[in-house]
């Protein structure tokens, strides 16, 4: 075997190894979580997490897309984190305008529901922050009123309702966890809060921090992809499926809280 045929069984080698690692890192941590979980939490979100690590699969089956997209999203979200830090590819050290999950490491790792949440199937609760991000959205991206539901009940998911902008229990220890309307965490997180300094928002909390940030991302960033698909759509079910997909992109979607929330603001 010639020297770059070793070096390719040694690199798949070692990709099988750091796969094997993640993989049964995270189903001890999902074990672990479903024993901590309140009952209510644990069959909305640890258990179907588990679930999801043991068979090979995401939530819905379908060959393991759920998995896939955790450990890519993980992968590249390590890759240019790195990138970022070190300034590899020129420019500025820690910042880079590139891809990135929502959930930071895939959104398998860091379920969507809110811990604390009981209801995987809730109707909105976002009130007036909900509505006023409807009359935006219409008015800045062209999207009718299904479409701008279908981004805003995704955020009314991931926040729990707009009430819960800090992850209340982050499954990676020692780590901040997601933050904001769409739960921006790892590098997104740090690029919400280096947009927000840059544009005087000293309050991460605050709706004009909240959306400019996503209308930033939705214009001005490779995220802006998200625009065009919802745009294409025409009903308030499948925009909100491909707002999920497109801009979030978790592992473990619980997409029926996320319709039931949108369609609540048609």
């Amino acid at each position: 075997m010639g020297s770059k045929g070793a070096v390719a069984v040694l690199g798949a080698a070692a990709v099988v190894g750091v796969y094997a690692a993640w993989r049964e890192t995270q189903r001890k941590e999902a074990q672990q979580q479903a024993v901590i979980m309140p009952a209510g939490y644990v069959t909305g979100g640890a258990q179907q997490k588990l679930a999801a690590l043991q068979q090979g699969g995401g939530q819905g089956g379908g060959g393991g897309g759920g998995l896939r997209s955790a450990l890519v999203g993980w992968g590249v979200d390590t890759l240019f984190d790195a990138i970022s830090r070190n300034g590899w590819l020129g420019g500025s050290k820690g910042k880079t305008d590139r891809p990135a999950t929502s959930g930071g490491l895939g959104g398998l790792v860091r379920d969507t529901l809110p811990t604390g949440a009981t209801n995987t199937n809730s109707a909105p609760t976002g009130g007036g922050i909900g509505n006023r991000l409807m009359r935006d959205l219409m008015r800045d991206f062209g999207f009718t009123r299904a479409q701008a539901a279908g981004v805003v009940g995704n955020l009314d998911h991931e926040s729990d309702g707009f009430k819960g902008l800090q992850e209340y229990n982050p499954i990676v220890k020692g780590s901040r966890g997601g933050y904001g309307y769409a739960q921006w965490t790892g590098p997104r997180r740090r690029q919400f809060e280096a947009w927000a300094a840059q544009n005087g928002h000293s309050d991460l909390s605050t709706y004009e921090a909240n959306y400019g940030f996503l209308k930033y991302e939705m214009s001005q960033t490779w995220e802006k992809r998200a625009v065009d698909r919802v745009k294409q759509t025409n009903s308030v079910e499948d925009a909100t499926k491909v707002f999920q997909d497109t801009f979030l992109r978790p592992g473990i979607p619980h997409t029926s809280s996320r319709i039931q929330r949108a369609q609540g603001y048609v």
